[in-house]
């Protein structure tokens, strides 16, 4: 048995196209540039902050701006195809499944209630920073009594793998996510799941090794 801990945006949940929205409708008022979603996926978050003008001074206002936009088009929210049957075969091998995510635990509540997956994870662990994600694992090892060796982290960015390579944590990376596969494949992951159906795969390979 394992501890499977998820991001939500972009590895779980789509929700990119709704971001990048917000920021078409918002760019005035933030005095921003905006961007393609072949343009953001093919680069690291912070590169993409920096080209599109939003700045650390802005950062705070315009998330919680954002989680509020997410929340009012909820219903539009889709969750990637065979993930739910992704997470459900995993918890019947007797894993537990956490998430860990910058979006709201009142968003996530709901996209997984509207989808009926709330009940297939332990706990959602959200926090507002976007960055300083190996900070939150550390902790969320701590807190849930959860080791290091048994524990594996599915996400969808570079940053993800940065931060599980601070700490020691191996982790799987998702090519259907917020940064693409050859952005992905730039930083030379030792796992890439390229369908959620994959991740039940490597994961079952690297526990019983």
């Amino acid at each position: 048995m394992a501890n499977i801990i998820f991001d939500f945006d972009g590895t779980i949940a789509d929700t990119l196209e709704i971001a990048l929205k917000f920021l078409e409708e918002n760019a005035k008022k933030f005095q921003l540039q905006t961007i393609s979603r072949e343009d953001f996926r093919s680069k690291p978050l912070k590169k993409t902050l920096k080209e599109i003008g939003l700045s650390n001074y802005k950062l705070p206002s315009y998330i919680l701006q954002l989680k509020s936009y997410l929340k009012k088009h909820i219903s539009n929210v889709e969750v990637f195809e065979g993930i739910k049957e992704t997470v459900k075969q995993l918890k019947f091998n007797d894993h537990k499944i956490f998430i860990l995510s910058s979006n709201s635990s009142e968003n996530i509540k709901l996209i997984m209630d509207l989808h009926g997956m709330t009940e297939l994870f332990e706990k959602f662990i959200c926090d507002s920073s976007i960055f300083g994600k190996h900070i939150l694992l550390k902790r969320m090892l701590k807190d849930l009594h959860l080791e290091l060796h048994s524990t594996i982290y599915v996400g969808d960015e570079l940053r993800d793998l940065k931060a599980c390579q601070k700490i020691g944590m191996n982790i799987i990376l998702v090519s259907w996510g917020w940064n693409n596969l050859d952005l992905l494949k730039t930083a030379g992951p030792k796992h890439i799941a390229n369908s959620p159906e994959a991740l039940v795969g490597i994961i079952n390979s690297h526990f019983s090794n």
